[in-house]
């Protein structure tokens, strides 16, 4: 209502984010932009069965990929569907499984910084230099040269030639 008798250029979206979020506390999703999605997704889905049945099965993320790159409501829907039909949601996803690569194998190292994570994991040495052609070897830095640069040292003045 606001933004009908103030106009955009009023910061109705701003304010009305801040006092969501003033009133609700405890709730999360009301800034700015997600609320400009929220706009459009309900003036781009007018039909409440359809979002019921069809877009609640889709993550919103998914959704808003939908209303981004698509250009009307029937290549939409028809792309809604076929997400749900061959399970191209993101809520299909099958758990993630992590890796660590390291300069070298330290196991009381790896255990440690580790501790903590309870998914499957799994800890690797390289070595890059030893598998780089040997064109290669000579245009990249030495990892003295990047622990250097990653520390903030300017022991040599500059780069090494």
């Amino acid at each position: 209502m606001r933004q009908a008798e103030q106009g955009w250029g009023a910061k109705v979206i701003e304010r009305l984010s801040q006092d969501l979020r003033t009133a609700f506390p405890e709730m999360k999703g009301f800034s700015q932009r997600n609320l400009k999605y929220m706009r459009a997704f309900a003036e781009a889905w007018p039909d409440g069965q359809f979002v019921q049945e069809v877009l609640a099965q889709l993550p919103w993320y998914h959704q808003l990929a939908l209303l981004g790159k698509l250009p009307g409501p029937e290549t939409r829907k028809w792309y809604a569907a076929k997400a749900i039909e061959h399970n191209w949601s993101r809520t299909q996803d099958n758990p993630t499984i992590g890796m660590v690569s390291c300069r070298a194998k330290n196991k009381v190292v790896a255990e440690y910084a580790l501790r903590d994570v309870n998914k499957p994991l799994g800890v690797s040495e390289y070595q890059l230099v030893e598998s780089l052609p040997a064109e290669l070897q000579s245009s990249l830095p030495s990892i003295e040269q990047i622990e250097r640069e990653l520390s903030g040292s300017e022991e040599d003045g500059g780069t090494e030639e």
